[in-house]
């Protein structure tokens, strides 16, 4: 049954109605679940000196969790562009010493 073939005139037969609209429901919501599935909300992360302040790297790793878990791309390299390894401490020092010049 496809809707383009019901006259203009009548009703399709409601024996025929009833599924179809039963099996388009489903498939909407198949299309609605797998597109929020694979949905990863844009992000823009400000550079340390941008943001003033560290928690910055907090923040990268919560959403390189949230991305790992969707598995969208590769976590590793992320975390290397990102520097997420160094030490809170260090970007701390690393800025206050950019302040004083």
């Amino acid at each position: 049954m496809h809707f383009e073939r019901w006259p203009t005139d009548s009703w399709p037969d409601l024996d025929l109605l009833g599924p179809f609209v039963q099996t388009l429901s489903k498939k909407e919501i198949q299309i609605m679940r797998k597109s929020l599935d694979n949905y990863v909300p844009p992000v823009v992360i400000q550079s340390h000196d941008g943001l003033g302040r560290a928690p910055i790297i907090w923040v990268s790793t919560i959403l390189m969790k949230d991305i790992e878990k969707k598995e969208c791309f590769d976590v590793e390299d992320l975390a290397k562009k990102c520097d997420a390894r160094a030490k809170i401490k260090d970007i701390e020092q690393a800025y206050q010493a950019s302040l004083k010049k």
